[in-house]
């Protein structure tokens, strides 16, 4: 595990627009983490993750010589023309970032212990995740695609991440529900998060017509 009082940097970014992300199809966000998360993922030893906002994604590590990978990350936003959304906050370490009702109890808030530790779990688990992500891009030319995986049994859409979804929810028994629900005119499956994120964009409230648990 890495040591909590390790500096933490969150980065958001604008989407570029520029060649090779001058679409908006399915190899949009593999070409950005292949293309231009790589050098900087490449450029030290860190634990890292990302995340993919549509518009503007994310990237956050955590590193001593944090200013030098900052560098890198400069000079990929001058490469592909692109600016910073949101910068990094000032002595922000590993033990401070994942706190909160979002991650942890009410019951536990406030023991300085229990909660760097758990700031400190949720980022290895993100880490994890965005690692084996990175680890099956595979490039096609100027773009990325992730790896296919030919166990249809086990993974029917060609995806890897399935079997380790349907291995989260074994082990964590966490909740998985889908709404049937209504959003300007229009009718769909979707889940809680995805359904406020859309009624946002369309600045509509949605009908919600039935709740369905689901089990991966």
């Amino acid at each position: 595990m890495n040591d909590i009082s390790t500096p933490y940097r969150h980065h958001e970014f604008y989407t570029p627009t520029i060649p090779p992300f001058d679409t908006n199809g399915p190899l949009l966000w593999p070409t950005l983490v292949g293309t231009f998360l790589r050098p900087i993922i490449e450029s030290a030893d860190m634990v890292y993750w990302f995340c993919n906002h549509g518009s503007d994604f994310q990237f956050c590590f955590a590193h001593q010589d944090y200013k030098k990978i900052e560098e890198k990350i400069e000079d990929q936003k001058r490469n592909f023309k692109t600016s910073s959304k949101v910068l990094p906050k000032e002595n922000m370490t590993i033990g401070m970032e994942f706190r909160g009702k979002r991650w942890i109890s009410e019951g536990k808030k406030g023991i300085e212990s229990l909660e760097a530790r758990r700031s400190q779990l949720v980022l290895n688990f993100l880490h994890s995740i965005s690692a084996l992500y990175f680890d099956g891009l595979v490039q096609e030319g100027l773009y990325w695609k992730p790896e296919r995986n030919d166990d249809t049994t086990q993974n029917p859409e060609g995806s890897g991440f399935e079997s380790l979804l349907h291995l989260l929810c074994n082990i964590t028994q966490v909740p998985t529900i889908i709404y049937d629900f209504e959003l300007g005119g229009q009718r769909g499956l979707q889940t809680s998060i995805v359904i406020s994120h859309l009624s946002h964009m369309a600045r509509l409230q949605p009908t919600l017509h039935r709740k369905i648990p689901v089990q991966f």
